[in-house]
Formats: structure tokens, C-alpha cells, sequence
């Protein structure tokens, strides 16, 4: 340890003795969350994805390649998360755009349109909602929950 510590300090005598890592992998979970915070988790998802395709899937081509023994490594696929996200035709960002071109934008109105395109199949494991208590003063169109292996995330609109 101290042999990294003195090579990550270069010299420096008052330099820090740490390894810093950044996890991007999975959505972050809030008591409440806001659509700033699903395009933040949309960006983890995606240096996710890239992180993926770029170190495992390349290595594993240069082993294949170079005939080296390996055994795969499973890791959990968010292409469904990303696809729910940004599909051109009906993804999240897509209606949000559209919701915001019509003649009266609304957050419940944009809501509506994700619970109708995305909410038909309760067995659908990127979309979804959550049970509401019988206090809950929120209706289903002041909401949507992107379903990910890490939990729900459900976004509140204001």
C-alpha cells in the first residue's frame, strides 16, 4: 500500500494517501427524486454502458483473439433501462419533448402519456408504479418509476 501511495504522491510529501473510485454503475435512490436526477441516473447508465462495451467486451475479444483461456464474467445488462430512456419512437425523453410542444404542457399530462405507452404490460421490467398508500395525495399522472435492477426510481413532477 505504501509503495502506491508514495507512486500516486510523485514526491509530494503533503499529497493525500488515497484511491478514489467512481461508481457509476446503477441509478442513485432518493426519497424523492427529480427529472434532474433521472438525466443524472441517465448518464451513469450511459459511462455504464461504455465502461462495459470498452473493458469487458473488448478484453474478452483480445482473449478470444489471442486464443488466452477466460471465463466470462456476468454482469447485469441496462440496455432496457437506456433503451426506456431514449428509443426515438416512444422513450421518456422523446414524449417529454413532444409533451412540451402541444398546446398545454403539463407535467400530469406528460405522465399520462408514459403511464399510457409504457404501463400496459405490469410484467414490463423498466416501467412501472408503485403501490400508493392510502395517504398518498399524488395521483399516478404526477409520477412515473423507471424499474431498475438496483430498485425503483420513482420521479415526481411537480
Amino acid at each position: 500500500m505504501h509503495q502506491v501511495n508514495d507512486s500516486i504522491r510523485g514526491g509530494a510529501s503533503d499529497a493525500m494517501t488515497f484511491i478514489g473510485l467512481l461508481d457509476v454503475f446503477g441509478f442513485e435512490i432518493f426519497e424523492v427524486n427529480s427529472f434532474e436526477q433521472l438525466c443524472i441516473n441517465f448518464a451513469n447508465e450511459k459511462l455504464q454502458q461504455f465502461f462495459l462495451a470498452t473493458v469487458f467486451e473488448s478484453e474478452e475479444q483480445q482473449y478470444k483473439d489471442e486464443g488466452v483461456p477466460w471465463v466470462a464474467i456476468p454482469y447485469a445488462d441496462n440496455k432496457a433501462v437506456i433503451e426506456l430512456i431514449e428509443n426515438h419512437v416512444d422513450g421518456i425523453y422523446i414524449q417529454l419533448d413532444s409533451a412540451c410542444k402541444g398546446p398545454s404542457p403539463s407535467g400530469r399530462a406528460f405522465c399520462a402519456g408514459l403511464h399510457q405507452s409504457h404501463g400496459k404490460d405490469p410484467k414490463s421490467k423498466t416501467f412501472g408504479a408503485p403501490k400508493i398508500s392510502k395517504t398518498e395525495k399524488r395521483g399516478r399522472e404526477d409520477y412515473f418509476v423507471v424499474r431498475h435492477f438496483a430498485g425503483n426510481t420513482t420521479t415526481h413532477l411537480p
